[in-house]
């Protein structure tokens, strides 16, 4: 057809885009690249109609929703009807981006694969007071635990090197602790059950004799089974301590215990103020490790020491039974009658 009857979408004769718009035989302003439109005014003085490369073009590939060049003629060139083409081309991309993120979502969740999500951080929106006590709680609900304990006593001038071993049972606050003090050149053992209201304590020191008459015990009374014990060595007591209220607490940070990341906290316990307690606790909000530090002064000679209780095995079974009553001086004065 001659250059007169050029009709819709063709080559750019100006060679600046794609494709332009023709009507009634001229080239418009409204062009095409690949599927986005424009407006770009035809150069001035550069256009005749009887120009090679304006005559016998074949005209680009419809967009989705015209119809193949050829089959009808659009009527002449309506700004608005431009702006109206832009709509529907920005909608299709808009829901092909959905459609494919929609896709990826769906291959993701089928997959197993996602984004990591950050990890839960222990004691999250609590104050350190409020995340201890509820750490302690948390760990006495677990009913029982094995204990480890290690640590040192230092007095007159000494240091003395302790370890040892034990069980709790947090649900009825009975406890059975082991330990040993290595001074130069010998050592000594002191055990101390926790059971029935009662502390049993007993001393065990190589090659000496115990009490008359074959008793190696001395039982004494306790108000409840959170009191303490004669070293601070008493799991129990220490994880009561810490659930009280009125404690005062501070962060310390993080540290590895027994292969697990915990928390650490300074606790200045108000049920035992002369003892500061240092408590780490793992992201299940268990006690893992306390620490119990004694300052003191005793005949006018100070007397510190520090006991690491570690918590293990929590749950298992545990069992806790007071000496044979033929081995225990009691220290219960008589009832009047």
């Amino acid at each position: 057809m001659g250059a007169g009857e050029l009709q819709g979408w063709h080559a750019d004769p100006f060679l600046l885009h794609e494709a332009r718009y023709f009507s009634a035989g001229r080239p418009t302003k409204l062009v095409r690249d690949g599927r986005a439109e424009s407006f770009d005014e035809p150069p001035s003085g550069t256009w005749a109609p009887e120009a090679p490369t304006a005559v016998g073009l074949a005209p680009a590939p419809a967009l989705p929703g015209e119809p193949p060049p050829g089959t009808a003629e659009p009527a002449p060139y309506d700004p608005s009807l431009a702006r109206r083409r832009l709509r529907p081309g920005l909608s299709i991309f808009a829901g092909t981006v959905l459609i494919a993120t929609a896709a990826a979502v769906g291959v993701m969740a089928f997959t197993g694969v996602r984004h990591p999500t950050p990890a839960a951080v222990p004691g999250a929106g609590l104050s350190p007071v409020a995340f201890v006590t509820q750490s302690a709680r948390q760990t006495m609900g677990q009913r029982t635990a094995d204990v480890t304990v290690s640590g040192s006593v230092e007095a007159g001038g000494q240091s003395v090197p302790v370890h040892g071993s034990g069980v709790a049972n947090f649900a009825t606050g009975a406890m059975a602790v082991g330990v040993a003090f290595d001074l130069p050149g010998y050592s000594f053992a002191e055990s101390e059950i926790v059971t029935g209201g009662s502390l049993y304590y007993r001393v065990s020191v190589p090659g000496k004799a115990g009490m008359p008459g074959g008793r190696t015990w001395i039982q004494l009374p306790v108000k409840n089974e959170s009191s303490t014990n004669l070293t601070g060595s008493d799991p129990v007591a220490a994880l009561n301590a810490l659930a009280a209220q009125g404690n005062t607490v501070t962060k310390l940070g993080t540290s590895v215990v027994g292969g697990v990341t915990c928390t650490g906290y300074s606790v200045r316990p108000r049920l035992l103020p002369i003892f500061t307690i240092t408590v780490w606790i793992d992201s299940q909000s268990l006690v893992r490790e306390l620490s119990v530090s004694l300052q003191m002064s005793l005949n006018s000679s100070a007397v510190s020491g520090s006991i690491v209780m570690d918590f293990t095995h929590f749950g298992a079974p545990v069992r806790i039974s007071p000496p044979p009553p033929s081995t225990v001086i009691s220290s219960t004065p008589p009832k009047s009658s």
